[in-house]
């Protein structure tokens, strides 16, 4: 009976294991573009689309209310984290607190640094894991790794790569 957000779900590679896993309506996934929604419920099926009615939704302040007030108990954003640029870091955990309301957790995987934020291709970054733990703060919430490995990449040798849980 739960609810569940999957944030930056793209076209539900993953979240067609969560939409056969959870009850009718209870998955809701997002993403920055509506092409991508489209081709994720076209991959997932019309019988399987029918069967559990996932909600799917652009990312938008009236998207996230919407959620929001479903008051779901988890939220997960697999890679995601490494495709934000710097500057929209305090949109992308706003988001998150939002959704998971004080109830909630999410678990978000990606890179990080301890020191300084890494731009490591064109549009991925391994972010300053101590700026990210300022900025939930700031923002009213906690960060804590539940996981953390060594996984060196193109310009960081000391690059990390884990999961992180937001609570509020």
């Amino acid at each position: 009976g739960a609810v569940c957000v999957d944030y930056g779900c793209g076209t539900l590679r993953l979240g067609i294991h969560v939409i056969n896993y959870l009850q009718p309506s209870a998955y809701w996934g997002f993403d920055v573009a509506d092409f991508l929604l489209e081709e994720g419920r076209r991959l997932i099926g019309e019988e399987l689309w029918r069967h559990k009615r996932p909600n799917l939704r652009v990312i938008s302040p009236a998207s996230i209310a919407e959620v929001a007030a479903r008051n779901p108990t988890m939220l997960f954003s697999i890679t995601v984290f490494d495709h934000v640029h710097p500057n929209e870091l305090s949109e992308y955990f706003k988001n998150i607190l939002a959704i998971i309301g004080s109830d909630g957790q999410a678990l978000v995987t990606g890179r990080w640094t301890d020191q300084e934020t890494v731009q490591y291709s064109g549009r991925c970054w391994a972010h300053s894991v101590g700026r990210v733990k300022s900025l939930i703060s700031a923002l009213g919430g906690r960060m804590e790794k539940l996981s953390e490995e060594v996984s060196p990449f193109q310009g960081c040798e000391n690059g990390k790569r884990g999961v992180l849980r937001v609570t509020q």
